[in-house]
């Protein structure tokens, strides 16, 4: 190990490329850490699944303009990101691969940009610092081998946001102006009105500490609003125009009720997203709030800002109000909370760029946290074995009070030493992380830690998450995947799911026969409700009947 390494002098040898060439080069590496394993592991249930059957159904169909669940319109959710799966689906055809592969471009496409917005903002330092920080990271890496909708709706939400930033503050060129309203309207397209919200609130509390800048070019504003408007609402005119109108009425009436109601499975107590953002943002968690209150205390406690404070005032506000939006609506989803990301890591690349990344406090907090994670991910293997080779021990102790959960237990999932891999990469991270502090080189340090990390992601996605998704739904998959081609109606009781469609492949009309499938918890209330009913196939938790 080289306790000279420091981040500034990796920076510097990359200075003889220009921004660009960098740039692409980002995104070419991004691209190699993001498209490997995406299709060794079914899709998960409910939303990869989700968008994915939108997308097959498409596909079936040939109606590229409603979204459909079941051959049914579905509400739920606008159509961009599962027009981007149709596209990589008619090209690789109908697979986890396809499903994913939007995000690990869009993936691809954040880190590269993160890299041209920090550089112009601040310098090449932080713009490098900030794509490594979004790239390491636990969850915001993740995402993009994922197929939800959240990294194409983030990362629009953020251009639109920080082009307004460049327009109004940096005094930008009218063109900014007009990528930002295009991107709001992309975002309106991916996921739905909250999109405005989103833009609109953070837009107003951040204008409130800029009016002059704001009020000086405030007919802008209103060309802005029609651009976005325009682009957000294209698909929903569209609608219209072709009789779809009592989709539109219910998809407004599921967002209210997203917003007021928990939806089923996603009523969470208020403290909820700090706590998913805390873990699962390391290793830059604890620097990222280190450096939200460096910055909270120069904007509201010290007479004078530094120049270009107001960027890092733009992604406070950001993070405030995304985080107090998303904990105080009633349906709480890991994911939610994901538009974090950009102003966390941020943060973290201005704390780790600053002479106040030697704190021994924060730089041993992470240390702790990161222990504590390899430890975890270290162990999993060995519960698993556990588990397998005791399971009827840990059934009378009656530890797990869930019948479902229990019998999930019970799949046979093949655990070696193997799967110790991606926690054993962590804790050497943590070993050298130690290393470099003790050298006062504390960059080198983050720089080690942020190598094993990617390492454990990367080596989890075939050792770890393939044996997840067999214990959590791995035998409902297989039997749906065994009705294939056979004109079989699938249907679920007592638990909701797309599964049943995605992998049994449903065409649309009515099967040939019936098939009906639930959880074990609720096997007796189902038969004693319906007698008629005969077990046809249990397995795992899940029971079908006919």
């Amino acid at each position: 190990m080289n306790s000279r390494f420091s981040i500034a002098a990796l920076s510097k040898t990359l200075n003889s490329l220009s921004s660009i060439k960098l740039s692409v080069s980002i995104f070419t590496v991004s691209l190699c850490l993001f498209l490997p394993f995406l299709g060794r592991t079914h899709l998960f249930d409910w939303d990869e699944i989700n968008f994915a059957e939108c997308a097959r159904e498409m596909l079936v169909s040939g109606n590229y303009l409603s979204v459909q669940i079941d051959f049914q319109p579905f509400w739920e959710k606008p159509p961009l990101f599962i027009w981007m799966q149709v596209v990589s689906m008619k090209l690789f055809g109908v697979s986890e691969f396809s499903a994913r592969l939007p995000n690990a471009i869009c993936g691809a496409v954040t880190l590269s940009l993160l890299f041209l917005i920090g550089e112009r903002i601040r310098n090449r330092n932080i713009g490098l610092l900030w794509a490594a920080c979004f790239g390491c990271s636990l969850l915001p890496h993740f995402y993009f081998h994922s197929g939800i909708i959240d990294p194409w709706f983030n990362l629009f939400i953020a251009i639109s946001l920080i082009g307004l930033y460049e327009f109004f503050i940096r005094k930008g060129k009218p063109i900014i102006l007009f990528v930002s309203a295009i991107a709001a309207g992309l975002a309106v397209l991916t996921k739905g009105p909250v999109a405005l919200l989103v833009i609109g609130g953070v837009s107003f509390l951040f204008a409130c500490f800029n009016l002059k800048a704001i009020l000086n070019r405030w007919l802008y504003l209103l060309l802005w609003a029609f651009v976005a408007l325009l682009a957000g609402l294209s698909w929903f005119i569209w609608l219209w125009f072709a009789g779809y109108q009592s989709v539109i009425s219910q998809f407004i009436e599921y967002q209210i009720r997203l917003l007021t109601q928990g939806e089923a499975g996603h009523g969470q107590p208020w403290f909820y997203h700090p706590v998913v953002l805390f873990f699962g943002c390391f290793p830059i968690s604890i620097p990222a709030l280190a450096g939200m209150i460096r910055v909270i205390k120069t904007q509201f406690f010290q007479k004078e800002r530094s120049q270009g404070s107001e960027f890092s005032l733009l992604m406070l506000i950001f993070f405030g109000f995304v985080l107090l939006l998303f904990s105080a609506v009633t349906t709480k989803i890991v994911h939610y909370s994901s538009l974090c990301y950009f102003p966390i890591t941020f943060f973290a690349a201005e704390w780790l760029n600053s002479e106040k990344s030697k704190s021994t406090f924060t730089n041993y907090l992470t240390l702790v946290l990161g222990l504590i994670t390899g430890l975890a991910v270290f162990a999993l293997p060995f519960a698993g074995m556990y588990i397998s080779n005791n399971y009827s021990h840990i059934a009378e102790l009656g530890i797990v009070k869930d019948a479902f959960a229990m019998e999930n237990l019970k799949a046979e999932v093949n655990w070696t030493l193997c799967g110790a891999l991606p926690g054993f990469a962590l804790l050497v991270g943590a070993i050298g992380f130690v290393y470099f502090l003790k050298k006062q080189n504390p960059n080198g340090g983050y720089a080690f830690l942020f190598v094993a990390n990617l390492i454990m992601l990367l080596t989890a996605l075939p050792l770890i998450v393939p044996k997840i998704e067999r214990i959590t739904q791995g035998a409902a998959i297989d039997y749906f995947i065994s009705k294939q081609n056979k004109r079989t109606e699938i249907i679920t009781m007592g638990y909701k799911s797309y599964a049943q469609f995605f992998y049994a492949q449903k065409q649309e009309g009515i099967g040939l026969d019936t098939v009906y499938i639930s959880k074990c918890n609720s096997k007796a209330d189902i038969l004693a409700e319906k007698p008629k009913l005969n077990v046809l196939w249990e397995k795992n938790g899940f029971v079908a009947y006919e």
